[in-house]
């Protein structure tokens, strides 16, 4: 996003700013160990080091440091500001686990991603799998913020 920026105090002069906004910036890094909901998956395995798929993962997610640790295996867990929606990104040597309750994330995850390593002439293979039970998970979750907006802007007219 680019934007013009003026101080108050000089109105001749003017900066141009601009910021990075990621895909999923608006998913926070949390803490959490268990995750007890149904959650869809997208796997992706193919010849990368943890160095290329953090690089990768590093241009879609906010709070996501540069560098990793030792090429180990690394576990995340994001959850999403507006939702509530979980994502438990794991990833090694050569393979890339994705897990969402929400589907949505799991589609723009694909599609960011398969721009991503296409640029960096990566070699991945895709692998889908859809649980329905996650799409009713969020269906309910979205009806609970959804219902109190309605019946206030029912009040209102």
């Amino acid at each position: 996003m680019v934007a013009p920026a003026a101080p108050m105090s000089m109105y001749k002069v003017a900066k141009e700013l601009s910021y990075e906004i990621r895909p999923l910036c608006l998913h926070c890094l949390t803490h959490m160990d268990d995750i007890d909901r149904p959650l869809s998956s997208l796997k992706y395995a193919g010849s990368a080091s943890v160095d290329d798929i953090h690089g990768i993962l590093y241009k879609c997610l906010a709070r996501l440091g540069e560098r990793t640790s030792d090429g180990e295996a690394i576990s995340l867990i994001y959850t999403s500001s507006i939702t509530g929606t979980v994502v438990r990104i794991t990833y090694k040597d050569n393979e890339l686990l994705l897990e969402s309750d929400n589907v949505s994330t799991l589609s723009i995850f694909k599609e960011y991603l398969t721009k991503l390593i296409l640029e960096k002439r990566l070699r991945f293979a895709c692998t889908p799998e859809i649980n329905l039970e996650s799409v009713t998970w969020m269906l309910r979750l979205i009806h609970e913020k959804v219902c109190p907006q309605l019946a206030l802007s029912q009040k209102l007219l």
